[in-house]
C-alpha cells in the first residue's frame, strides 16, 4: 500500500494531473504527470535517503477494465509497481504529480515489463497526449 503521504486524496489533485502537458501511453497503462506546482494542493512532503520531494500518486481504473473485481485488481496491481519502482528506488523522482490510469492488459500483463515500461515512462519515453 502506498503511505498516505504520497497518495492523492482530493479530486482537484487528480483534475490537475489529467490536464497535463506530459502524458505518455504504453500498452497497460497511461502516464500522466504535472511538475507539483500548485501550493494550495501542495500539502505533504515525503522524504527518502536524505531527500525532500512533494512526490503525489493517484491511480484510476475506469469500467472500461471490466467489473469491480478487475478494476480493484488493477488498482493493486498498479499500486504495488508505483511502490516498487517509485518509492523504494534510491533516486526518488523529483517533485510532481502523478497519475497512473489502467487498461485492460494490465490485468494479465508480466510484472517486470510494466516496471521497464513505468520507468521508460518516467525518464520521458515517447509523449503521446491520449
Amino acid at each position: 500500500m502506498l503511505p498516505k503521504p504520497v497518495r492523492m486524496l482530493r479530486r482537484a489533485e487528480f483534475v490537475q494531473a489529467t490536464r497535463a502537458p506530459r502524458a505518455v501511453a504504453t500498452p497497460f497503462f497511461i502516464v500522466q504527470s504535472v511538475p507539483d506546482s500548485a501550493p494550495e494542493l501542495s500539502r505533504r512532503t515525503t522524504t527518502s535517503k536524505n531527500m525532500t520531494t512533494s512526490l503525489t500518486l493517484g491511480i484510476t481504473a475506469s469500467r472500461k477494465i471490466g467489473n469491480a473485481v478487475a478494476r480493484n485488481r488493477a488498482k493493486r496491481r498498479l499500486r504495488a509497481l508505483l511502490y516498487q519502482t517509485l518509492l523504494k528506488s534510491p533516486a526518488m523522482p523529483p517533485s510532481r504529480r502523478i497519475v497512473l490510469v489502467a487498461r485492460k492488459a494490465c490485468l494479465d500483463a508480466d510484472f517486470s515489463a510494466m516496471r521497464q515500461r513505468l520507468k521508460r515512462a518516467m525518464r520521458g519515453g515517447k509523449a503521446q497526449r491520449s
